[in-house]
C-alpha cells in the first residue's frame, strides 16, 4: 500500500494511477468527501439528469479514496449505497424510489446492460473516463423492486484490528443460508451481520424466483416466505442453512401493526393512515386504532402455526415419506433460548433463536456458522424509527384485551419457545397496565 502525504491516507497502486490521472484533469474528484457529502453529490447528479458517467465515476471514485474493497446497492424499504472497507459494510448513501431508479439505470448504461427485462445476474467490466483502462468487475442482480449492484474493486483486505463490530479471522461460509421468520423478530440485525462474511452468488441461489419482501444478498437470502425455501429445496441437491429468530408474541404483533400501519400497499389489513395523516390524529384516537388492528392481528391464525403447519405443509420429501424438519419433536432450550435442529435430510442444518436472548448468543451464531468473534449488527429497531415516541407511549399504556393474552399465552408457539415461568412473567408485565 501507498500512503498519501498530502491527503492521509493509504491506497492501493493501481489506485494511487488512478488519482494521479485524475488530478490533472479534476483535483476535486480525487479528494475524500464527507458521507453526508457523498449522498448530497449522488442525488443533485440524478437530479440534474447529468451524464451516467458522472456518476457512476463519481461513486467508484469516492470508493477507491477510501481503499473499498467493493460497492453494494440493495434494496430493503429504500436503496441504499454500501461500501466495504475493511470487511465492515458501511451505508454512505440512501435514496428514494425515483433516485433509486435512476441510479441503478445509470450503472445497466454504463455497461450497456438492458434495462429493463433482467432475468439473470449480468457480468460486466466497468472503467472510470479518467482512468479507461483499468476494469473492476461490476455484476447488476435481477431483484424488485430494483435490481441490485456489486461491483468488486479489490479483493477484501485481512486486519489486525480489535474492532468489536466485525470479525476477523473468518471461516467463509459458502452454503446458502437462509434466514427465515415471521416479520418484527430482530432479522434485519442478523442480516446485517452476516454480510461481511457472506461468499460469492452459488447459481442456486442466483436462479432462486423470491417474492418482494424476500432480500438475497451473496450467499444470504432474508425471507418470509416458506415459499422460497420449498423452492430451493426441490430445485437443487445443495445443501443449506436456515436460521430462525422467534419472539414472545404479542411484543412482535405490537411491532408488527407499528411497522405497517401507514404502509396502504394492498392486503395490508393493518393499514390505519398515511404517515402524514397518521401524525395528524390526536394521539387517542392514534391507540384506538392502534388497539383495534392489534385485536385482529393477535387472532392470526397463521402467526400460531408458523412452524408446524407451515413446515408440514411444504418442506417434505416424497422419497422418504417424512417431513424433513418437525422442531416439535425436540425439546427448545428455553433457559439459552436457543436450539440446533437437523432433519431427515443431512442437507439443512436449522437454528432457532429467541430475540430476548439475541445479544448474549452471539458465540453461539458464530459456532454454527464457524465464524470467530462473530459480532452482531443492530438494525431496524424501533427506537430509530419516525413513529419511535408514539410507540413508547403506546407501550405505557396499553392494556390487551384478556382473551388476547389467552390465546397468545395458551398457544403451542408460546409453550414451546419460553417456560411458564418467563409467560406468568409476560402475563403479570401487561397486567400492570
Amino acid at each position: 500500500m501507498l500512503y498519501n502525504k498530502k491527503d492521509g491516507y493509504y491506497m492501493h497502486p493501481a489506485i494511487s494511477l488512478i488519482t494521479n490521472k485524475m488530478r490533472s484533469v479534476n483535483p476535486q474528484s480525487t479528494h475524500v468527501v464527507s458521507l453526508k457529502k457523498i449522498e448530497k453529490t449522488c442525488i443533485n447528479l440524478l437530479k440534474h439528469a447529468s451524464s451516467p458517467k458522472n456518476i457512476t465515476d463519481f461513486i467508484i471514485t469516492q470508493a477507491i479514496l477510501r481503499n473499498a474493497s467493493d460497492i453494494h446497492i440493495d434494496h430493503y424499504q429504500k436503496t441504499f449505497l454500501v461500501f466495504r472497507i475493511d470487511n465492515i459494510l458501511i451505508t454512505v448513501a440512501q435514496f428514494n424510489r425515483k433516485e433509486s431508479r435512476l441510479l441503478i439505470k445509470a450503472f445497466k448504461t454504463a455497461i450497456d446492460c438492458p434495462c429493463s427485462g433482467l432475468e439473470k445476474p449480468y457480468p460486466a467490466k466497468i472503467s472510470t473516463t479518467k482512468s479507461p483502462n483499468i476494469f473492476y468487475n461490476i455484476f447488476i442482480i435481477p431483484f424488485k423492486p430494483f435490481d441490485s449492484v456489486i461491483l468488486r474493486l479489490q479483493p477484501p483486505k485481512s486486519s489486525n484490528s480489535n474492532q468489536n463490530h466485525t470479525a476477523r479471522h473468518i471461516e467463509n461460509i459458502k452454503k446458502p443460508i437462509f434466514i427465515w421468520q415471521m416479520g418484527k423478530v430482530g432479522s434485519t440485525t442478523l442480516l446485517a451481520s452476516l454480510k461481511p462474511f457472506s461468499s460469492p452468488l452459488s447459481p442456486n441461489i442466483t436462479n432462486l424466483l423470491t417474492n418482494d419482501d424476500s432480500i438475497r444478498y451473496n450467499n444470504i437470502v432474508h425471507t418470509h416466505s416458506i415459499k422460497v425455501l420449498y423452492d430451493f429445496l426441490h430445485s437443487n441437491n445443495e445443501d443449506f442453512i436456515i436460521i430462525s429468530l422467534v419472539r414472545e408474541l404479542l411484543s412482535r404483533n405490537i411491532s408488527s401493526v407499528f411497522q405497517s400501519m401507514c404502509d396502504p400497499a394492498p392486503q395490508n389489513n393493518v393499514f390505519i393512515a398515511t404517515k402524514d395523516e397518521f401524525k395528524k390524529l390526536p394521539y387517542d384516537k392514534q391507540e384506538r386504532e392502534i388497539s383495534n388492528k392489534l385485536h385482529i392481528i393477535n387472532n392470526f391464525d397463521h402467526i400460531f402455526n408458523w412452524y408446524n403447519h407451515l413446515f408440514k405443509t411444504h418442506i417434505y420429501f416424497p422419497e422418504v415419506n417424512k417431513y424433513s424438519i418437525n422442531i416439535y419433536d425436540k425439546k427448545f432450550n428455553c433457559h439459552d433460548g436457543y436450539q440446533v435442529y437437523g432433519s431427515t435430510t443431512p442437507r439443512i442444518k436449522m437454528m432457532i433463536i429467541r430475540l430476548e436472548d439475541l445479544n448474549n448468543l452471539e458465540q453461539k451464531i458464530g459456532n454454527f456458522l464457524k465464524i470467530d468473534n462473530f459480532r452482531l449488527i443492530k438494525e431496524n429497531v424501533s427506537s430509530q424509527k419516525w413513529y419511535s415516541p408514539i410507540y413508547k407511549k403506546f407501550l405505557a399504556n396499553y392494556k390487551p384485551q384478556q382473551r388476547d393474552l389467552e390465546k397468545l399465552y395458551n398457544s403451542q408457539f408460546m409453550k414451546y419457545f419460553y417456560s411458564r415461568d418467563q409467560i406468568e412473567t409476560f402475563i403479570k408485565r401487561w397486567a400492570k397496565h
